[in-house]
């Protein structure tokens, strides 16, 4: 499974482009000014969101819903499959994920 992905962010009506790291507990997201570090301990809940209001740049994104912090959207820039590698780390880590 690859460990880091060009994505697109948003959350709190910002917007970034970067990467996302995986790591064992969590991911993070790099920019040029900006990171963020997402525990998925946390994550309350996570969806693959395919409706045209919830997509970033007209692609498909994971809605992420996390205790104590504003709601995430991360668009992958390597295609679909990469948002489906990210659901299957956080599902290994206990977490349930809405079908979509």
């Amino acid at each position: 499974m690859k460990l880091e992905y060009a994505v697109v962010w948003s959350s709190n009506g910002d917007s970034s482009s970067g990467r996302l790291e995986l790591l064992g507990d969590r991911f993070e997201l790099h920019s040029r000014n900006r990171r963020l570090s997402v525990q998925f301990q946390d994550l309350t809940s996570v969806s693959i969101a395919r409706g045209r209001s919830d997509r970033l740049i007209g692609l498909p994104v994971l809605a992420l819903s996390q205790r104590g912090g504003p709601p995430l959207r991360i668009a992958s820039l390597e295609g679909a499959g990469s948002l489906h590698e990210l659901v299957e780390r956080i599902e290994r880590s206990g977490r349930a994920v809405l079908a979509s």
